[in-house]
């Protein structure tokens, strides 16, 4: 999720202007005062007017969010799956390269067309590809140069690890001619960094 919007916010005696920011487990606020509306409180919650009404911790708290208000309410109250999140659609052809949970495999293989798990299939709608450490980075170019014409690839890495960083798994892509075009939280041991060819190899 991770969208932000300014907002007005009160809560006890507290009131002010500040930013609101949308998160799967809920909403943050940041301004006059700091407040924290999970989304389990958020089950009751009432949008009138573009201001979102719910009660944290048995005192009623405001977010006067606008037009915004609705939405966000939807959205934490219907989040997205993983797989939503990852861009998988029916009849895709995917390859799983690296190890990945049986959880993970057992879910993809329910939506996706043909999933190819262990090798690099070649013309694969999507790749997801695990790599642990830096030294796992190596097999990047070769991955790169099997992707189709505006497919996807992502790079499944461990987060808050000194085997691997963010700056490595981005350079690593970047010199395979790939490009970064959106991030998610794969797990809550893992970041999935999804890049696209282009077109340099």
């Amino acid at each position: 999720m991770g969208q932000e919007a300014k907002c007005i916010a009160r809560y006890k005696d507290q009131s002010g202007p500040g930013t609101a920011l949308l998160e799967s487990d809920g909403i943050y606020y940041r301004g006059a005062f700091r407040l924290f509306i999970p989304a389990a409180d958020l089950k009751s919650a009432k949008v009138e007017n573009g201001l979102l009404v719910t009660t944290v911790d048995g005192e009623v708290a405001r977010l006067e969010l606008g037009l915004v208000a609705s939405d966000w309410l939807h959205r934490v109250l219907n989040p997205k799956s993983l797989l939503d999140k990852l861009g998988v659609k029916p009849g895709q052809e995917i390859s799983l390269v690296g190890e990945f949970d049986f959880a993970f495999e057992t879910q993809l293989s329910s939506v996706a067309g043909k999933v190819t798990r262990g090798k690099l299939r070649p013309q694969s709608d999507m790749v997801f590809f695990a790599a642990e450490n830096k030294a796992d980075l190596n097999a990047l170019s070769r991955i790169a140069a099997a992707l189709k014409p505006r497919s996807a690839l992502w790079i499944i890495y461990p987060k808050g690890v000194q085997t691997i960083r963010e700056s490595e798994v981005s350079a690593a892509a970047k010199a395979s001619g790939l490009v970064a075009n959106k991030v998610v939280s794969f797990s809550p041991s893992h970041t999935g960094l999804r890049f696209v060819s282009t077109g340099r190899n």
